[in-house]
Order: structure tokens, then C-alpha cells, then sequence
């Protein structure tokens, strides 16, 4: 008689913890939001971002600038650039606004406000 009523309590205490998931419970996610996520934790969307940074910057700088200027990261809204040396500084500088104009066309997305560069190594 015990266990009859410790089975009847179970089975209704089981039920209305179904009853509370079906009304609060957890919903499946979506597959997008699974693909992002596994994405994100293997780095693939942020590769992939930052192959595109850099065709767009090698787009926009023309073939005399790109061996000696190497797109970095965007923090802020500013496009961090790093470049060979200080001539490659000055004349990029040069050129500011309208690289920047040409990058904020070819990634709308990014919401680029400024550029930045900074001297150091760009071997690829």
C-alpha cells in the first residue's frame, strides 16, 4: 500500500513538472542561432571576417599599397592598419578620407568612423 501511493505521488509530481516545461519550459533553439554558435566557438565567422577586411582593404589601397599595408582589426568603429614604414604612414595619411569613404562603401556593415596606422611588420 506504501509504494502504491509513493508511485501515485511520483507520477503525479512528474506530471505537473511536464505541465511547468510545456508552459515555462525551455523552446528548441533555432538552427541558425546552433550554426552561429558553432561558428563562434571554433573562430570560423571571425576568420572569415577578417579575410574579408583584408580583401577589402587590399581593394581600396590598389595594388601599389597592399604589400606594404596590412588591415588589422576594428575596434570602435576604427579600422586598426598596420604598414612597413613611415613613408607608407604619411602617404596613407595622405589618402585618409578617401580609403575611408571607399571602405565604408565596401563594408557598410562594419560602420567604420576612422582609420588608424601604425608601423610594424605586414609579411603575411
Amino acid at each position: 500500500m506504501e509504494s502504491s501511493k509513493q508511485t501515485n505521488k511520483d507520477v503525479v509530481q512528474a506530471d505537473e513538472l511536464v505541465k511547468r516545461r510545456t508552459l515555462y519550459g525551455v523552446r528548441p533553439k533555432k538552427a541558425g542561432s546552433v550554426v552561429n554558435q558553432l561558428l563562434t566557438r571554433h573562430g570560423i565567422s571571425q576568420q572569415q571576417h577578417n579575410q574579408q577586411l583584408r580583401s577589402n582593404w587590399n581593394a581600396a589601397v590598389g595594388p601599389k599599397w597592399n604589400q606594404l599595408s596590412l588591415a588589422g582589426s576594428i575596434s570602435r568603429g576604427v579600422l586598426e592598419v598596420t604598414v612597413a614604414n613611415s613613408l607608407v604612414n604619411q602617404q596613407l595619411t595622405f589618402e585618409k578620407k578617401k580609403l575611408l569613404t571607399t571602405m565604408q562603401k565596401l563594408m557598410p556593415e562594419a560602420k567604420l568612423k576612422n582609420l588608424r596606422f601604425r608601423v610594424g611588420n605586414v609579411n603575411r
